[in-house]
């Protein structure tokens, strides 16, 4: 039975019977009417039953839209939000009232989101639906990934957009898992074979682009297996991961260390300008492999063995160059272990060569092995010696006299040369302050700096100090630069100049025309004197490119109120050519080789003049 609130009909039915009944009407017309009124209550009735199973509905559905994880948002066409359920409250921070009203794209706070909605209502003029993934980010700054989809419903003015946004950073983090698992060593963390492989590849395309080289170094720990069968597996996992650690350690952010399975591990060095850097950088794991590991609270020593090999040089396929290594690497560990072999023969005579080289430079200044030799500048108007460059030179135990070519970039490649461009000035200063006080006053010392030197913050009072210690006139030490050195930093090189002349010391720019010769810095530069460089001077006399070059820098220089000296004159049509256009000073083999200080002090002696 139906109750009258349930039901309004019934409770209609009643009225309706008793106001007939107060109408009078004859049964004829009582029994039409109350026909027409119960076919009416009918219809009635049933309407009501279907609102009423539409509001069941539209419960259930309410409910179900509460209860779904799903964050749910329905906006106009344009995306304006009417409605949103709790999950969609709960995922974007945001409460019902302030997603109301607010655009769709607004709940996002991640920089790229007013694009990707962009992207998304283009979708939507050509298509009903759409979906895909984007970051959100709240406005309280977490930030997740979410699985965005949206679609039409209705149409004209009704049209209306019911977005659902899902948080899948777990399924996300776990994708990320499996790929990282998939190129990367579970126990080191340390990219695999596969990983390594795809950066060979990539690294060498842009090698042969860039016309670079690049080098593997091929590494195998010698004797694991005593490891594994004395401490365990455990322990040698431990080392494996502290050698992983080590050998990151010792290599730029751009390179790459991998582990391509048990002791065996692979480094990929990019930009190598030369075979020595990754020898060097071999010499420095093996270094370092050397130290002592700590496992289950005993030390335990280890040593590997390298083989390196280069691109372009000896191969330019990646799987060649590989193998390469490898073979390179058995030849270290057949050589006894615990050292590097390069995989071509005579580089690796080469490498080691300057191994040893680098090793003998780093003794040489505690053994007093460098001296200083000394090259007369001479004036050209009367003849005189004016001058003396310092020159230095490497007696090497065993090796008699080291080429200046051979061990001056070596030793500015290593840092070497500060200590021995210090150690120069000091004694260039001190043997200049022992000919002035044999009474040859009016000669001055020149001193190269290095880049390395010249960019040292301390090389000011570097300077002003060893003045001071050897008690030599500021004014007769001339320090020389080159043009390359000072281009590298323009502002700073001013400042430094600036600085040095300040303190009375003279300044020559070495090897003038061979560099950017920028007069527009030039004048800025506070210079005494410019050196032409020894190869225009060389042919100046038979070739008019050089001539009208070496005419071109006296007449610059006198312009500038500058001396100029012509550095490797050998014979006489060079002296010639140079006296013709007035040119200030010549240094060369034509008057004197660099020699020791007791022959310069006998030929200032004895007064030698140029003819």
């Amino acid at each position: 039975m139906v109750s009258n609130k349930s039901n309004p009909t019934v409770e209609w039915r009643r009225r309706l019977s008793a106001a007939l009944r107060e109408m009078n009407l004859n049964p004829a017309q009582q029994a039409r009417l109350e026909e027409i009124v119960e076919q009416e209550l009918t219809v009635l009735e049933q309407l009501h039953g279907e609102l009423t199973l539409c509001r069941q509905h539209t419960r259930l559905l309410e409910q179900v839209l509460e209860g779904t994880s799903e964050g749910i948002a329905v906006t106009d066409s344009q995306g304006c939000i009417q409605m949103v359920n709790a999950s969609f409250c709960g995922l974007t921070g945001l409460s019902g009232d302030q997603a109301r009203g607010k655009h769709i794209h607004r709940i996002n706070c991640h920089e790229e989101a007013g694009d990707k909605f962009a992207l998304v209502f283009a979708a939507l003029e050509d298509q009903s639906a759409w979906g895909g993934e984007m970051v959100h980010r709240r406005s309280d700054g977490h930030q997740f990934h979410q699985w965005l989809s949206v679609a039409r419903m209705g149409g004209g003015q009704d049209e209306r957009l019911v977005w659902a946004l899902r948080d899948i950073s777990e399924i996300k983090t776990s994708e990320e898992r499996i790929t990282y698992l998939a190129y990367h060593d579970a126990l080191t963390g340390l990219p695999n074979r596969r990983l390594f492989s795809d950066r060979l590849e990539v690294a060498i395309a842009t090698a042969t682009r860039k016309k670079q080289r690049l080098a593997l170094l091929f590494l195998d720990l010698d004797n694991f297996k005593h490891v594994n069968d004395g401490l365990g597996h455990a322990a040698g996992d431990e080392l494996l991961q502290e050698t992983s650690r080590r050998l990151r350690g010792k290599v730029r952010d751009e390179d790459t260390v991998a582990r391509l399975g048990g002791d065996e591990f692979i480094l990929l060095l990019v930009g190598v300008q030369e075979a020595e850097y990754a020898a060097v950088v071999a010499q420095r794991v093996l270094d370092d492999l050397a130290r002592p590991f700590r496992l289950r609270g005993k030390e335990f020593y280890l040593s590997a063995s390298v083989g390196i090999t280069l691109f372009p040089d000896d191969g330019s396929e990646a799987e060649g160059l590989m193998a390469n290594a490898d073979m390179a690497m058995y030849r270290a560990k057949a050589a006894g272990r615990n050292n590097y072999k390069l995989f071509t023969p005579a580089l690796n005579e080469k490498v080691q060569r300057r191994m040893a080289l680098e090793g003998a430079l780093r003794q040489a200044i505690g053994n007093q092995e460098f001296l200083v030799h000394y090259q007369p500048k001479v004036e050209l108007a009367q003849g005189r010696v004016v001058g003396m460059e310092a020159l230095v030179r490497w007696e090497r135990p065993g090796h008699g006299l080291v080429s200046p070519g051979e061990f001056i970039p070596l030793a500015e490649d290593t840092g070497q040369i500060v200590a021995i461009g210090r150690w120069v000035l000091e004694q260039a200063c001190r043997q200049a302050k022992a000919w002035h006080d044999k009474g040859h006053r009016d000669l001055a010392v020149s001193v190269n700096l290095s880049p390395r030197q010249f960019q040292q913050k301390d090389l000011v009072p570097l300077v002003t100090d060893t003045l001071g210690a050897s008690g030599l006139d500021p004014r007769s030490l001339e320090l020389e630069v080159t043009e390359s050195m000072l281009m590298s930093s323009v502002d700073d090189a001013i400042v430094t100049l600036n600085e040095l002349s300040a303190l009375g010391v003279r300044l020559s720019m070495d090897d003038f025309g061979k560099g950017y010769s920028n007069l527009y810095y030039l004048k800025h530069f506070p210079m005494d004197t410019l050196k032409i460089d020894r190869s225009f001077v060389r042919d100046v006399a038979v070739e008019p490119d050089d001539a009208s070059i070496v005419d071109t820098i006296i007449n610059m220089s006198r312009s500038l109120k500058l001396n100029v000296i012509a550095e490797g004159v050998e014979d006489t049509d060079q002296l010639r050519f140079l006296r013709e256009r007035s040119c200030d000073q010549m240094q060369g083999f034509l008057f004197s080789r660099p020699l020791p200080p007791d022959q310069i002090t006998q030929m200032l002696t004895s007064g030698l003049r140029l003819h």
